[in-house]
């Protein structure tokens, strides 16, 4: 249902540079006069008064977010990610705007599967997102290690419950990759491309697609 718009997502483990790649791409086809959204972390952050479900990141960075369960830890994922949808996503789809959303819903699919049934967490997940579907996936492509360090540069405060995915990271990367298999995903080895060796790589793709 994504009427006439054309949604980007961009998926991979915190720190593989997806908020990144996501505002440099939607600068670059803004400028080739496509109209674009980029709803990434930022820009929600960036929010003078986001909805309380948009502003994730704040909740689970809170004091004992430790003692979140990854059952409450994926509720509280999906609502922002259902809440997203409803203010950024679907109604820029509607007017036919290019959306470039980071880590729509295969990061917590591939997250998560591991502790709830897959085909279950899959329904669950497209309830969230309305049904709507991307109709390119690039997959950041990043050794833990390096991103971890990224992550870190910018903030030194990781919580324990951030700790705790990190050590996950290496088998989320690894599922990530596989899903390339799936013509309309793309991986980047963001190890070695640049920011703008990135995004011009992703618009390589879209152009091999005939989107732009």
């Amino acid at each position: 249902m994504n009427q006439n718009g054309f949604l980007i997502a961009i998926e991979g483990i915190d720190g593989s540079g997806k908020t990144t790649l996501s505002e440099g791409l939607a600068r670059d086809l803004n400028r080739r006069g496509l109209k674009t959204l980029c709803v990434s972390s930022r820009l929600i952050e960036s929010n003078v008064q986001p909805s309380p479900l948009l502003d994730i990141r704040r909740i689970i960075k809170c004091k004992n977010a430790s003692r979140l369960t990854e059952g409450a830890l994926l509720s509280l994922y999906a609502a922002s990610l259902s809440q997203r949808n409803a203010e950024y996503i679907i109604p820029a789809l509607e007017k036919g705007t290019t959306v470039i959303a980071d880590r729509l819903i295969d990061t917590l699919w591939v997250t998560y599967s591991t502790f709830i049934d897959p085909d279950v967490l899959k329904v669950y997940l497209r309830a969230c997102t309305k049904g709507v579907i991307p109709n390119h996936t690039f997959i950041c492509d990043i050794q833990p290690q390096i991103a971890l360090q990224r992550k870190l540069s910018v903030d030194t405060s990781l919580e324990e419950v951030e700790k705790i995915r990190w050590t996950r990271a290496k088998s989320i990367a690894d599922r990530l990759r596989s899903l390339c298999t799936n013509k309309n995903y793309t991986s980047f080895n963001m190890n070695a491309l640049t920011k703008t060796e990135a995004v011009e790589a992703a618009i390589r793709v879209l152009e091999n697609q005939g989107y732009i």
